[in-house]
């Protein structure tokens, strides 16, 4: 979601990114350019750019932190592999 920061209603943005994350579906707020940085109060995860030279860096963090989780938490299984609780961790 790109936004110059300042949604005309909040609270249906709030709403929709509520919904959004219940699908399984990570919303990215993207600001760019001054002011901005509301993005940042508004979306749990977000890049806030205030020149567009650093969008490509900044954006990638974000998909990089969704695509590969930080380590040490675990994983629920549904099948028989793995110990007798059925929890991997990674």
């Amino acid at each position: 979601m790109i936004t110059d920061g300042s949604p005309h209603c909040e609270q249906v943005v709030r709403r929709q990114i509520r919904i959004a994350g219940e699908a399984g579906v990570h919303v990215v707020g993207v600001g760019i350019s001054c002011g901005c940085y509301a993005v940042t109060n508004l979306f749990p995860l977000h890049v806030a750019v205030s020149d567009v030279s650093n969008l490509p860096q900044s954006l990638l963090g974000v998909l990089d932190s969704i695509m590969f989780p930080r380590r040490g938490g675990k994983i629920q299984l549904d099948s028989k592999i793995g110990n007798s609780s059925g929890a991997f961790s990674y």
